[in-house]
C-alpha cells in the first residue's frame, strides 16, 4: 500500500478542519450559545439546544427563526446551566421534562404559550405574558419552590398533581374573568403551605381526591357552577 504523503495529510486534515468551523460559524444563533438549531425539513422547524458549557444568569429563546418555527424538543433543555430563561412569541407548547434537572429559579413565558407541562425543577417565579392564550397545565408546578402564583384567565384545564410537593406555596391567584373548567387529581395540594384557595366560579369538575391529605380550606366564587367532585 502506498503511503500519503505529508503534504496531501496536511491538506486533507485541513478541509475536514474548515468544514468543521464553518458550520460552527453558521450556527444562527452562536452568541447565545446553542448547540444546534436544527432544519427539519418534514415539519420545517428548528430543534433548538442549549449549550452545556454556557453559564449565564440569563437566555432568551426565540419563537421563530427567519419565519421558521423553533421547537425546544423533550429534554433539550435538560440541565439548562441557567437561571433566567425567557421564551419568544410563537411558542406554544413546553412539554414535560423539557428543562428537566437545570438550575433555572426563573421562567418568563410568551402570550403564544398554550400547554405548560411538568417543569421539574427548583423554579421560584413563574411570568406569564399579559394577554396570556394558556389552555393547559398538566403537573406544571410539581416540586417547586414557587411561594405565589397567579394562573392566568384563559387557562381552561389544570391537571395533574400541579402544585404536590411544593412546599413554599401560599397563594394561588385565579385572575378575573377564569375560564378555568377542570382541575387537579390526587394529591394535588399534597404538601405545599396553602392555607386557603378560592376557585373560579367556571369550574365545574374537580377531579378525584384532588385535596386529599392536604388542609387547604376550598372556597368558591359566588356564582359557582360546579357541578362534579370526584
Amino acid at each position: 500500500m502506498k503511503k500519503i504523503s505529508t503534504s496531501i495529510l496536511i491538506i486533507i486534515l485541513t478541509l475536514g478542519l474548515s468544514a468543521f468551523i464553518f458550520l460552527n460559524t453558521n450556527d444562527p444563533y452562536p452568541d447565545l450559545k446553542f448547540t444546534y438549531i436544527k432544519h427539519n425539513d418534514n415539519s420545517e422547524v428548528y430543534l433548538v439546544k442549549v449549550r452545556e458549557d454556557t453559564r449565564s444568569d440569563y437566555i432568551y429563546i426565540p419563537g421563530t427563526y427567519n419565519g421558521i418555527k423553533v421547537e425546544i424538543d423533550s429534554h433539550s433543555l435538560s440541565g439548562l446551566p441557567v437561571k433566567t430563561l425567557e421564551l419568544g412569541e410563537g411558542f406554544k407548547e413546553i412539554h414535560t421534562f423539557s428543562v428537566y434537572d437545570s438550575l433555572l429559579t426563573k421562567i418568563i413565558l410568551p402570550s403564544s404559550l398554550e400547554y405548560l407541562g411538568w417543569l421539574n425543577v427548583p423554579i421560584e417565579t413563574v411570568v406569564f405574558a399579559p394577554n396570556s392564550n394558556l389552555k393547559h397545565i398538566s403537573d406544571g408546578f410539581r416540586g417547586t419552590n414557587i411561594k405565589s402564583i397567579i394562573i392566568p384567565k384563559s387557562v381552561e384545564r389544570i391537571m395533574g398533581q400541579v402544585f404536590r410537593d411544593t412546599p413554599y406555596l401560599e397563594e394561588v391567584i385565579f385572575e378575573k374573568g377564569s375560564k378555568l373548567n377542570e382541575i387537579g387529581n390526587k394529591h394535588a395540594f399534597y404538601n405545599t403551605n396553602l392555607k386557603s384557595i378560592t376557585l373560579p366560579k367556571s369550574v365545574k369538575k374537580i377531579r378525584f381526591n384532588t385535596f386529599q391529605d392536604s388542609s387547604v380550606k376550598l372556597y368558591f366564587e359566588e356564582g359557582s357552577q360546579l357541578e362534579e367532585i370526584g
